[in-house]
């Protein structure tokens, strides 16, 4: 997933269910601007991200920790539906401006596999390791391009996330987290 707080871009890498979708509505419901949510689009020649306007796919947990007036907000607009406990909500739900400027990330978070425990934090690591994982999260093992291809689109990508700071999310609580990360994003 991709957010824009404060002008700056944030990749929010991670497997099924490591909580993408849930931060993300949760910074678009504070006023954030997005690329999206499981798919981004990522430019080789220009090295930067780009928005794949689609609906967020949101569970009903996801929902209960949405601020009232968003949750409604969700729930009631056009185009949302509801399939096997699953909301697909258009980013158009949480204000007509959710659309962020394309980009390269300033930072990377890298969300862990469920179940979260413990308190939440935001843990500095290695530039090296968050790429690795961008790289790997986006390009697949041996799916996709093809290995020439994927190799040239694994330089865009390390190029483009060259100056990114990289975190390591840890602890439960997705609100926590979207909190953590708007700090950061304060921060510098």
């Amino acid at each position: 997933a991709g957010i824009s707080l404060s002008g700056k871009l944030f990749l929010l890498v991670g497997g099924s269910g490591s909580g993408k979708s849930t931060i993300t509505a949760l910074l678009l419901a504070m006023g954030c601007a997005a690329l999206g949510d499981d798919v981004l689009r990522f430019a080789p020649a220009e090295r930067v991200f780009g928005a794949v306007p689609r609906s967020l796919k949101l569970d009903s947990n996801t929902l209960t920790i949405l601020p009232l007036d968003a949750r409604k907000k969700a729930t009631d607009s056009v185009g949302t539906v509801l399939a096997s406990d699953v909301w697909y909500v258009s980013p158009l739900a949480f204000g007509p401006s959710w659309l962020a400027e394309p980009g390269r990330p300033w930072a990377v978070v890298v969300l862990g596999e469920p179940p979260h425990r413990g308190e939440p934090a935001l843990v500095r690591f290695g530039e090296g390791q968050a790429a690795v994982r961008v790289v790997q999260g986006l390009l697949g093992g041996e799916r996709g391009l093809g290995a020439g291809r994927r190799a040239e689109a694994g330089l865009a990508l390390l190029e483009a996330g060259r100056d990114a700071r990289a975190f390591q999310a840890v602890g439960e609580g997705a609100v926590a987290l979207a909190g953590l990360i708007q700090e950061e994003a304060a921060r510098t």
